[in-house]
């Protein structure tokens, strides 16, 4: 439908899922897969018509215009695709971290203000997190304990569950199937939601040498 329609598609070091209208957009961990649509367990938010619509919008025409590295053809009487180089600037550089506004956050901004933020936590507020994946820092390890509920998708290894509870004496982890949300609240003080695991020591893409271009959404609202 979409190439019959003649829209126009850019690939990059992406892993952001954000879809916008004239009306609304949405921020979260659901793709446009069989899998995220029908069987995973997602979360997002969506903004209409107020400031979090227009930065969506804002970080589109970023991503298109500075951070996209290919313009995606379809292959004539074939069912594949090619790919076209697309200029950038040079003095930005492709891998540079962009400028973020408001509470949408990078990768790495969003584990500076997570480590900012629970090391001001009292000890016995709980945190809880919800991921695909989890692989904390060693910054982050320091304030993982008793009181940190972790929900991980199912398909993690027993071995990596067991390391980590061992490693960081959590009595809290909890398999989900097909847990693919991507969510994090400390206490009654800090949330965050939108597509980045909490993994960031992994989160590197070596075919770009960058970190994936990924957004989360921070809220001090209690609501």
């Amino acid at each position: 439908m979409l190439l019959n329609s003649n829209v126009s598609i850019r690939s990059g070091a992406f892993h952001l899922k954000t879809y916008i209208s004239d009306r609304s957009a949405y921020l979260g961990s659901s793709n446009l897969t069989r899998g995220s649509l029908d069987f995973n367990k997602e979360a997002g938010i969506i903004f209409s018509n107020n400031f979090g619509h227009q930065n969506l919008i804002n970080f589109f025409q970023t991503f298109w215009y500075t951070r996209s590295k290919y313009q995606v053809f379809p292959e004539p009487n074939d069912c594949g695709f090619r790919l076209r180089s697309v200029m950038y600037s040079p003095q930005k550089g492709y891998g540079a971290e962009f400028c973020v506004e408001s509470n949408f956050l990078t990768p790495a901004q969003y584990q500076r203000d997570v480590v900012a933020n629970w090391r001001n936590l009292p000890r016995d507020m709980e945190v809880r997190i919800y991921s695909r994946d989890f692989k904390p820092s060693q910054e982050i390890g320091v304030y993982l304990n008793s009181n940190t509920n972790i929900f991980i998708n199912s398909s993690v290894s027993e071995n990596n569950r067991r390391f980590y509870v061992e490693r960081f004496n959590l009595g809290n982890f909890h398999a989900v199937d097909n847990l693919h949300a991507k969510i994090t609240i400390l206490g009654n003080r800090v949330a965050y939601i939108g597509g980045i695991n909490f993994s960031f020591n992994s989160y590197y893409n070596s075919n770009s040498n960058s970190s994936l271009y990924d957004l989360m959404y921070k809220t001090t609202d209690i609501n």
